[in-house]
């Protein structure tokens, strides 16, 4: 195996973020071969941010052919070729209320969860989630919880929608990453 150099650039809200997307998305184009498809989704994470050194440069081919005769195995360096406008807005949402109309009609209900899990079941009466409860600890010898707690049976759960708001200036910033990965 040797190594394979390259250059990509990705947006993002951060150079971490942009990395972690072409990461994402080299993996998805050309899968991991255990680890070693050659593209930026082998290298060890951004050594080290070279926007400064790269914007002195004179020649930016010559910079990268010279970043690329120092670079090691599974290396990657990141530049800021566009810098990220954050949102200006005030106000970064916007809030949508439900009306509720009519009445509303909660049941007690006795919710059996997976200690540290997920609920797999809701019953009415305490005896029944504890029924339910032993049967799935003794099929998988996962510890149960039961937890009382009211349910909406009759009426409308959903209240209110919040989005956010992007202003009208706000975009991703734009990077380039040079890279040495593992082939």
């Amino acid at each position: 195996m040797g190594t394979a150099l390259g250059t990509i650039t990705a947006r993002g809200k951060s150079m971490n973020e942009a990395y972690r997307e072409a990461c994402q998305d080299a993996e998805n184009e050309y899968g991991h071969k255990q680890g070693y498809s050659g593209h930026i989704n082998c290298t060890y994470g951004i050594k080290r941010d070279m926007t400064r050194e790269y914007n002195a440069a004179k020649n930016k081919n010559a910079f990268i052919d010279d970043l690329y005769y120092n670079i090691g195995s599974g290396e990657c360096y990141g530049v800021i070729l566009e810098k990220p406008k954050s949102n200006i807005n005030k106000v970064k949402s916007s809030v949508e209320i439900t009306p509720q109309k009519g009445t509303k009609q909660w049941e007690t209900r006795y919710v059996v969860e997976v200690l540290g899990s997920r609920d797999i079941a809701s019953e009415k009466t305490q005896g029944a989630a504890i029924k339910k409860a032993r049967e799935h600890c003794e099929k998988t010898q996962d510890t149960c919880r039961i937890h009382l707690t009211k349910v909406l049976v009759k009426g409308v759960t959903h209240v209110a929608t919040v989005r956010y708001k992007q202003s009208k200036t706000q975009k991703d910033g734009k990077y380039l990453f040079i890279y040495a990965a593992k082939d």
